[in-house]
This record gives structure tokens, C-alpha cells and sequence, in this order.
């Protein structure tokens, strides 16, 4: 059996090996006929792409039929989401946080969490089929115990149109897939937190780079209005670049409210709002913001406000290659498929090691509690995986319009301090003037022998 097994297992590597070989070797053949027919590859790799992209599109339809988006929206689950995820956080908070009796406020507000709201479903599928499977096998193949103790024979066992087989599984094969799927569930979970700090990141150096390109402007110029105009410019591509990230959580009405309250006039506004890429315009409409400092600054200082709104087009292309390309769903996929079907056959698995509870009772706490806990590690990965739901973009984008008035504001009193500066200067030089006036008027009328 053993050689049998072994040639079987060369057979197939030499199998393997052959048909490599053969597709290297038509590969190479072919390869001269493609350098000499590029066009007809391109036209080759455009038709695949093209069906491809057809593909998915219908698959992503199909998994799509069946949601109301906006009911969605609307869940509880979603709004306990952000709530719980993001939480500004004080000094109180972080002694709250650090508090040795975090675990057991933990454990008595397991009911407030948003991963156990959102996993009643799976958890309560479980917990019926653990006791289908208690009854089953109680009533009809084992017996049971009364609330006495008295056990009882089962009461279908001797008929012969019962099917005669216990429903359980050996827990080997549920120990042996436990340590492959704490793999799958780990590495998700730090992708997905990976994606989140890098929201995160990216937001922060949005907004720090376009406030100090304000505050460079407002530095180097005196034009308030060109000052305002470069920081409502900023503004728009923050809020727009939020639109794009926020789908349904901020609705289009509320956007261009927002644009129209803050563009100086309907032309601009308009401008914006029918352009292809909104984004893409925002970016344009900073460059030409900046345009009107020529006179005022060097070049270098143009350069260095030009560099830094590249940075920041950049940072927004990264933001939206995040929203838009989850963690590859083949992985995801299959990690939910092994999840399932391990949690699946778990009350299978562990029927016999409650067998001292009364009638395997402990099976149906025991697989809630196992439930809650595997399911929470894959809701808390899809709950980072898309970071831009949970992140506090109103908080951002409000903070930098706040920022734009602040330094409006200190260019008013700088401006107000320089007139007071300039009025004291010259009060300084009349008072000055007058001085010298008197004392050459006095040199002129020093008495002479008593006479003037």
C-alpha cells in the first residue's frame, strides 16, 4: 500500500512537472509571434480585461440584490458602530481606560457593544442547532434525565423508521482547523487595522499640510481676500474629498450646501459641482488660488506651496484607493467560509464534553460563548477594513474651517497692530521733528550781554 501510495505521489509530481514544461516550452514558442503582433495582443488583453471587468460588475449586482442601502444606513448597528469606534479621549478617559477593574466593566457591559448587537443572528442560529442536536439525540438515541434525575430510555429507539445515528463528530478535527483559522483571523485583523492608521495618517497629513500652506500664505501676504480665497479653496477639497469617502452617511444635498455657503460665487460653485472629477477640480482651483501670490513671494516659496498641494493629491488618490479596494476578497472569502463551517460543526464536536451537564445542557451557553468570541474577531476586521465610515471626517473638515477664520482673524490684528505701529512711528517722528525745531529755535535766541 505503502509503494502503491508513493508511486501515486511520483506519478502526479512528474505529472506536474510535465505540464509546466509544456506550457514554458508553447510559451516560448509563441513568443516571437506576439513581439511580432503587438497590436493584436493589446486588442487580446483589452477583450479579457473588458469581460472581466463584466464579470465582476454582474457578480457585484448579484451579491448587491437584496439590501435596502439606506435601511442599512439607518441600522442601529451602523450608528453603534461609530459611536463605539471612535471616542475622543481626555485625561479622565485614559485613567477610566487604564482602570484595574476594566475587566469586569468589560464583561457587565457586554450588552452595550456593537459586535454583540450585530452577531445576535449567527449567535442565536447556534444556539438552536445545539439544541436540535441535544434533542435529537436525547429523545431519540440516547435518552434523557427528568428535572428528578431519572434517566429515560429514548422514545423512538426501537422504532425502525428512526434513522439510528447519534449526531456528533470527533473534537480532533475541530482542534486541527482551530490553529489555521486563528491565522486567517489574526493576519485579517491587522490588515484591517493596518488600512485604519493609514486613514488616519493620511487625513492628519491632509490637513496639516494645507494648514501650514495657510499659514505660509498669510505670512508672506497682506491680501486678505487672496488669503481667504487659497484657505476656501483648501476647504473644498477637504469637504469634497470627505463626500467621496462618506457615501451614503453624507448625502449629496448636504455637500453642495456646504460648497455653495463657502465658494464666493454661484460660477465657481457650479463650476465644481458639474465637473467629472470633483476632486480633480478642487486640486485646480487650489493651483489657481495660489497663482495670485506671484508678485508677493519667491519662487521658492511658490515651489514649496506647489510641492505641498501635490503631497496632498497624492494623500487624496491614497484615500480613495482605500475605499475602493477592500482586503482581496478571496481572502476574506475564504476565511469566512472556514469560519463558518468550524463554528458550525463545534456543537457537533463538543456534544459529548458536556455530557456531565444535565441532558449536555452546558452545550448551548458554551457554542453562544464561542460564537460571540470568533464571530467578534471577523466584525471587528470588517469594521476597520473600511475606515472611513468610523473615522470623525465632520470633526476634520469643521476644525479646518474653524483654523481659516482664526487666521483671518490674526490678520485683522496684525494688520491692526502694523497701522498702530506705523501711527506711533510717526507720532515718534513729529514729536521727534517738533523737538528739534525747539532746540534750534532756542540755540537762535541765547542772550548776548544781557540783550537779546
Amino acid at each position: 500500500m505503502k509503494v502503491l501510495l508513493r508511486f501515486l505521489s511520483t506519478a502526479v509530481l512528474m505529472a506536474g512537472h510535465g505540464l509546466s514544461f509544456s506550457f514554458s516550452a508553447s510559451s516560448t514558442s509563441l513568443a516571437p509571434c506576439t513581439r511580432a503582433n503587438p497590436t493584436r495582443q493589446q486588442k487580446a488583453k483589452s477583450h479579457e480585461k473588458a469581460k472581466r471587468n463584466v464579470a465582476l460588475s454582474v457578480s457585484t449586482r448579484q451579491n448587491l440584490e437584496g439590501y435596502d442601502m439606506e435601511e442599512l444606513m439607518r441600522s442601529s448597528v451602523e450608528k453603534t458602530r461609530f459611536e463605539a469606534n471612535y471616542v475622543p479621549f481626555d485625561e479622565e478617559k485614559w485613567l477610566a481606560h487604564r482602570a484595574s477593574d476594566r475587566f469586569y466593566r468589560s464583561l457587565f457591559n457586554f450588552n452595550m457593544s456593537p459586535i454583540v448587537e450585530s452577531l445576535v443572528d449567527e449567535v442565536g442560529v447556534l444556539m438552536a442547532l445545539s439544541v436540535c442536536i441535544i434533542v435529537w439525540n436525547g429523545l431519540l438515541i440516547e435518552g434523557f434525565s427528568d428535572f428528578s434525575g431519572l434517566h429515560h430510555e429514548a422514545l423512538l429507539a426501537a422504532n425502525p423508521l428512526v434513522p439510528n445515528f447519534k449526531l456528533t463528530l470527533p473534537i480532533e478535527p475541530s482542534l486541527i482547523g482551530g490553529g489555521p483559522l486563528g491565522f486567517l483571523l489574526v493576519f485579517r485583523n491587522d490588515a484591517s487595522f493596518a488600512r485604519y492608521r493609514s486613514a488616519f495618517h493620511l487625513w492628519e497629513n491632509i490637513l496639516a499640510k494645507l494648514s501650514n500652506m495657510l499659514l505660509m500664505a498669510s505670512n508672506a501676504s497682506a491680501d486678505k481676500h487672496q488669503v481667504r480665497n487659497l484657505g476656501v479653496a483648501s476647504y473644498v477639497l477637504c469637504r469634497t474629498l470627505q463626500h467621496q469617502l462618506s457615501g451614503l452617511n453624507d448625502p449629496t444635498e448636504r455637500y453642495e450646501q456646504d460648497v455653495k455657503h463657502m465658494l464666493p460665487t454661484q460660477q465657481q460653485a457650479d463650476a465644481l459641482l458639474t465637473a467629472r472629477n470633483k476632486l480633480y477640480r478642487a486640486q485646480y482651483d487650489i493651483h489657481r488660488a495660489i497663482e495670485p501670490f506671484t508678485d508677493e513671494i519667491t519662487m521658492l516659496d511658490k515651489r514649496t506651496l506647489i510641492n505641498t498641494v501635490n503631497e496632498v493629491a497624492a494623500a487624496c488618490i491614497e484615500c480613495e484607493r482605500l475605499y475602493k479596494t477592500p482586503v482581496p476578497l478571496l481572502y476574506t472569502g475564504h476565511t469566512l467560509k472556514f469560519l463558518t463551517f468550524w463554528m458550525t460543526s463545534l456543537p457537533f464536536a463538543l456534544y459529548d464534553v458536556f455530557a456531565s451537564s444535565w441532558n449536555h445542557i452546558g452545550l448551548v451557553p458554551g457554542v453562544a460563548i464561542m460564537a460571540f468570541l470568533f464571530f467578534g474577531i471577523e466584525e471587528i476586521a470588517v469594521s476597520l477594513e473600511e475606515p472611513f465610515s468610523i473615522l470623525p471626517l465632520d470633526e476634520f473638515v469643521e476644525e479646518f474651517q474653524e483654523s481659516i477664520e482664526d487666521v483671518m482673524e490674526w490678520m485683522t490684528i496684525s494688520e491692526n497692530e502694523k497701522d498702530d505701529e506705523s501711527l506711533e512711528a510717526v507720532e515718534r517722528g513729529a514729536a521727534a521733528a517738533d523737538e528739534t525745531v525747539e532746540k534750534q529755535s532756542s540755540e537762535e535766541t541765547v542772550p548776548v550781554n544781557g540783550k537779546k
